[in-house]
Order: structure tokens, then C-alpha cells, then sequence
């Protein structure tokens, strides 16, 4: 009788032993999955769902590296964003800090540069507004990507993905949003690696209209 109590609680033992290993095998690989970014011929709203997102504000770096030649490959700013469901407005870094806004809300666009304001007369409104949301939230990778591996861009964890063509985009795992792009540039005449970077100010906050509104 003892003897079969115990043969009953070894053989409780190995199937609980079972279970755990069973439970973990099916658990396990669903526990990570990579997280790539949203296709570009997704639309706007697409986009800002499946990332989470409602506004962005972020500064767009780059930095530009000649294989086999010095070259500075320190991070500059090239451009600010300001991003909602009603509007895009960008600021230029350079010469005279060109400003251009798409504002949905009003159906407007306009640019101001070196004192100048200028109302755009853009053809199939607001398709430019979409444009400009699956340009700065979606994916850049061409074709069929792969995973690599994860890596911290800027504290935040990010998955690494490659397409055919040796581009890498770093997706920042808790919105999907890519935040960095390498790209490999050849010519006839030389090779670059071009790292462009957001780093993110704000996301998920409240932009006033204020913001949007052309220069008196």
C-alpha cells in the first residue's frame, strides 16, 4: 500500500514535472515577439494607431560616414517635428530655419522662410498630409525584412531589422516607431553609410493651435 502511494505521487511528480515544461515550451516563444514598424502604405491613421500614438514631437539627426575616407561622423540636427492628427509642422535647421505646416484642421498649408510667408497650392489635399505621416512614422525598409537582434537607441529598446539591400531600422519596441535608420549608399564614385536619428522631445501631449498658425 505504501509502495503504491508512492508510485502514485512519483508518477503526480512527473506529470506536474510534464506540465511545467509543456506549459513553458508553448509559453516561451510567444513571450517575445519582434516588433517591426508599420508599412509606410498604411495610412495616417493606420500608422498612429498601431504605434499609440497621438503627437510627437521630436528633432531629426543625421550623420554621414565615406567608407575608406575621414569623415565626421558626429550627429547634427537637420530638421524639428511637431506631429498630431491634424498637423505636421516642420522646421529646418538650416539657413534661414524654414518652417512648413500641413494643417488638416483648416485645410491649409503654408511656408515661411527668410520673412516670407507663402500659402501652397497642393494638388489632391490632404494626400500631402498623409504623405508626410507614413514619411516620418513608417517603415523606410525596402522589400522583406529580417530581425536581428534588440539594441538601446536613446535608453529605449529597440528591434533591429534589415531588408535585402543591407538598410537596418531600429523600432522602438513600445510604440513600433522607428528612430533610426542606417542606410547604405553607393555611388560610381564611393560609399556612405547615412544613420539618420529621432530623438524624441514629447509623445503623447497636447499642442495648442497656436503652434500651427502661419506668421503675422
Amino acid at each position: 500500500m505504501i509502495f503504491r502511494k508512492l508510485y502514485i505521487s512519483f508518477l503526480e511528480f512527473i506529470l506536474l514535472v510534464l506540465s511545467l515544461s509543456a506549459c513553458k515550451q508553448a509559453t516561451t516563444p510567444s513571450m517575445y515577439q519582434p516588433v517591426s514598424a508599420p508599412s509606410r502604405t498604411l495610412s495616417a491613421i493606420e500608422i498612429m494607431s498601431i504605434e499609440g500614438i497621438t503627437a510627437i514631437r521630436y528633432i531629426l539627426y543625421d550623420s554621414t560616414v565615406y567608407i575608406g575616407s575621414r569623415s565626421d561622423s558626429t550627429f547634427i540636427p537637420i530638421a524639428e517635428f511637431l506631429i498630431d492628427s491634424k498637423h505636421i509642422k516642420e522646421t529646418d535647421y538650416n539657413g534661414d530655419k524654414r518652417i512648413t505646416v500641413y494643417d488638416l484642421r483648416n485645410n491649409i498649408a503654408w511656408n515661411y522662410y527668410s520673412g516670407q510667408l507663402t500659402y501652397l497650392q497642393l494638388p489632391n489635399w490632404p494626400t500631402p498630409f498623409e504623405e508626410g505621416i507614413q514619411n516620418c512614422l513608417g517603415s523606410w525598409l525596402q522589400g522583406p525584412s529580417r530581425f536581428l537582434h534588440t539594441e538601446y537607441i536613446d535608453n529605449k529598446l529597440c528591434n533591429v531589422f534589415s531588408d535585402t539591400i543591407g538598410n537596418q531600422e531600429y523600432v522602438w519596441i513600445d510604440h513600433c516607431l522607428p528612430i533610426q535608420e542606417w542606410i547604405f549608399a553607393r555611388t560610381l564614385t564611393s560609399s556612405r553609410i547615412i544613420t539618420v536619428r529621432k530623438r524624441i522631445i514629447g509623445i503623447n501631449i497636447s499642442f495648442p493651435d497656436s503652434l500651427f498658425e502661419p506668421p503675422t
